[in-house]
């Protein structure tokens, strides 16, 4: 298993136009179904690129695409955080 920090160093005080979702907003992911919190996001994927070569070799696409550090709910998955693709991302709505 590789780790890396995903919580990217950089203090924004806006959103580009391009990140559609905001940090504390609970997520749902819409292939696996797990929900999460929004801890912190990337304008593109700034994980290493083992990493993204690891989880995302067959999706390139997602690298050119906001990516958001997410919190997950231990109810839904063993992992405590994780970092999704925007097309990924649902927002929980109940």
């Amino acid at each position: 298993t590789f780790f890396f920090t995903i919580a990217s160093p950089a203090i924004r005080s806006s959103r580009s136009e391009y990140v559609q979702y905001r940090v504390g907003q609970v997520i749902r992911h819409k292939l696996y179904g797990y929900r999460a919190v929004i801890i912190g996001w990337d304008e593109i994927a700034s994980a290493p690129d083992q990493w993204l070569d690891e989880h995302h070799q067959d999706h390139p696409e997602y690298r050119k695409q906001p990516n958001y550090s997410v919190l997950l709910d231990t109810r839904d998955r063993h992992a405590h955080k994780t970092y999704i693709p925007q097309e990924h991302i649902e927002v929980v709505k109940d």
